[in-house]
């Protein structure tokens, strides 16, 4: 029986196989989760941002406690407590909250000294409007100026003034 010879090139090829990479970080040869993995877990995950979370509002708390922020004296945003007004179209109100921004902290004291001739002021000319004229962001646009002006007048401060009118609350609708 004759031998045949075979050469390297009659060899039959084999599949190249995926080399796993050596790096330990990423896999090792137990199968056990190496510290990369396991940061990957939804479980740590959810801790990291719990502790992101708990942190921020830490720090929130931190920021907002007594005598960490601003004193009341030094800001220039002087709030009005809610009010209801009656508009002047029947069975029409609006739920409001004011805050002014003024442009001292010296004119922010002397507002705050007379919140009640502020809030009177601001129903006055609420009191006025009919619905129309308060459903549009250019209407409210309008009832903050008139507002601003209104308590210009009535105050006649020359060296200060009210430089913004903020509605935290604004809601109309029938009684």
């Amino acid at each position: 029986m004759p031998v045949e010879k075979f050469s390297a090139d009659d060899e039959p090829r084999q599949r190249a196989r995926p080399t796993e990479p050596a790096d330990e970080e990423v896999s090792n040869t137990r199968g056990t989760p190496t510290p990369l993995k396991r940061l990957k877990t939804p479980l740590s995950v959810s801790v990291a941002f719990a502790l992101l979370i708990l942190a921020y509002f830490l720090l929130i708390g931190i920021r907002d406690r007594p005598g960490t922020g601003v004193p009341e004296d030094e800001t220039t945003l002087v709030p009005l407590e809610p009010q209801t007004v009656n508009l002047a179209e029947p069975g029409m109100s609006l739920e409001v909250r004011i805050v002014f921004d003024t442009s001292s902290p010296a004119f922010s004291r002397l507002l705050r000294r007379r919140t009640a001739q502020l809030a009177d002021i601001a129903i006055a000319v609420i009191s006025a409007k009919e619905m129309s004229e308060l459903d549009s962001e250019v209407e409210r646009t309008r009832l903050k100026r008139e507002l601003a002006d209104a308590i210009s007048q009535h105050l006649r401060s020359d060296d200060a003034r009210i430089t913004n009118v903020y509605f935290t609350r604004y809601y109309y609708g029938a009684e």
